[in-house]
């Protein structure tokens, strides 16, 4: 709440006239400006989405719901060159992902749901001649048992585990760089509230997707990623997930995915934050940045 109270003030404030004085060379100012200055990471679980995946053993489907906008953009064009050379955003995220295990007559029932809720800051230039971005995100993190974990006959929690109060309040930085169709990223993350204690206080993650091939009318684009995350829960552990698909419409715009995906690591569900996850997954995912 405090992140958004502060983005709040901060669009106010942006409002007036003296904040970006031509003397200052940030020349051109735009207020819910199209599009998105820094492109979610394929792979990466915690990034906002609105897609649907179906595991490939089993009934269960991961459904991720919300989105990621860019509130105001700040542009420094060149006079000399008449191009943006460097830009900066601010902007917020509203998501959430929740564990679907089966379908009961078409009410679906939610294991467990995570919702996220915060802002970011992205500063984007030119770095030996290569597009270079910076991106600062708060985010608060809670997690939930939901109905579908609960068996209202027998008025008790399925299996042996039950609910926990889980909540994440973290500082997360990524340096990303572009190099032709490869984007090369990578970052840390610090959690100043964790609840349980054996949450990991901090995270540390790599990522790399490649644009494979484009058709001549660029509506139609083959693309890999893979992202790696290293946290320590009790003890240090490795994720990774990888996911190749095709998208229809514009690249780096709106459009429609289908999704094929691995992932091998710690669950991302924090109700289950100490325990691995392997599956493999088919998709449907819909960019409307």
């Amino acid at each position: 709440m405090k992140v958004l109270c502060i983005l709040l003030i901060a669009v106010l404030f942006s409002q007036s006239d003296t904040m970006l004085a031509s003397e200052r060379n940030w020349n051109k100012r735009e207020f819910m400006p199209t599009g998105l200055t820094f492109l979610p990471l394929v792979g990466n679980p915690q990034e906002s989405r609105m897609a649907v995946r179906k595991l490939v053993k089993g009934p269960d489907l991961h459904v991720e719901i919300g989105n990621t906008i860019d509130l105001l953009r700040w542009t420094y064009v060149a006079e000399n060159l008449g191009e943006s050379r460097r830009s900066l955003s601010l902007g917020v995220s509203f998501f959430s992902y929740g564990y679907i295990t089966s379908v009961d007559k078409s009410r679906l029932k939610v294991d467990a749901i995570d919702g996220f809720f915060g802002g970011h800051v992205v500063y984007s230039t030119i770095l030996y001649n290569h597009p270079w971005q910076l991106r600062l995100r708060l985010m608060h993190q809670s997690a939930h048992m939901v109905d579908g974990r609960y068996d209202k006959y027998n008025e008790s929690w399925v299996g042996d585990r039950l609910p926990i109060s889980y909540t994440r309040d973290q500082a997360e930085i990524t340096t990303l760089h572009r190099f032709g169709n490869i984007r090369l990223g990578g970052g840390a993350g610090v959690v100043w509230l964790r609840r349980p204690e054996e949450v990991s206080p901090y995270h540390i993650f790599l990522s790399a997707d490649k644009l494979l091939y484009s058709s001549t009318e660029k509506s139609t684009h083959w693309y890999g990623g893979y992202f790696l995350r290293g946290e320590n829960n009790n003890s240090f552990a490795l994720s990774h997930s990888v996911e190749a698909g095709v998208k229809f419409g514009a690249w780096e715009g709106r459009g429609i995915r289908v999704t094929l995906q691995y992932y091998n690591g710690l669950n991302f569900f924090g109700e289950y934050f100490d325990e691995r996850l392997v599956f493999a997954a088919l998709g449907l995912s819909f960019d409307f940045w």
